[in-house]
């Protein structure tokens, strides 16, 4: 008998403790969950939200995409030109220009991101500032300042882009 009172007592105090645990994990705050990027339309939503100086955003379409890329095999399967404020739209084709290309894979996004790395390299009219995180590739203008792509970098962090 005393056996079977130190059995229930031990089951009781680990049932209790185990609960306190489960309580605990409960009231403890979780992070806010990341906005889910889908498209390049949601990289530069969450730009203008968080403040940037996104303007004249332009959706690519299958018909209008200069480079024929948009939904093929291992290519974007989004993408919009967008100009910061600070560098308005100018009158030379492109100038100013930014570009945000989402892809179905990270990998893709990195095989993309590696390309431009690989053709501008060595050629300072054509360098320019790539932001890839996950799926998402973003390029700026030569114009951009690195302070300002700092801007872009930091809210492109708080994105789920995988």
């Amino acid at each position: 008998m005393p056996n079977d009172i130190l059995r229930r007592l031990s089951l009781s105090a680990f049932a209790l403790a185990l609960a306190n645990c489960g309580g605990a994990a409960t009231n403890t705050p979780e992070a806010p969950a990341k906005p889910r990027v889908t498209k390049a339309e949601d990289v530069t939503a969450a730009f203008a939200k968080a403040g940037l100086k996104v303007t004249d955003v332009t959706v690519v379409t299958d018909k209008t995409d200069d480079n024929q890329l948009l939904g093929r095999p291992g290519q974007y399967t989004s993408k919009v030109f967008f100009y910061d404020a600070r560098h308005p739209k100018s009158a030379a084709e492109g100038q100013g220009e930014n570009t945000v290309e989402v892809f179905g894979t990270d990998a893709d996004a990195k095989a993309r991101h590696d390309y431009i790395d690989q053709v501008t390299k060595g050629v300072p009219m054509l360098l320019q500032y790539q932001l890839r995180q996950g799926r998402a590739l973003v390029r700026f203008d030569k114009e951009a300042l690195p302070s300002e792509v700092d801007e872009y970098r930091k809210v492109l962090a708080g994105l789920d882009t995988n």
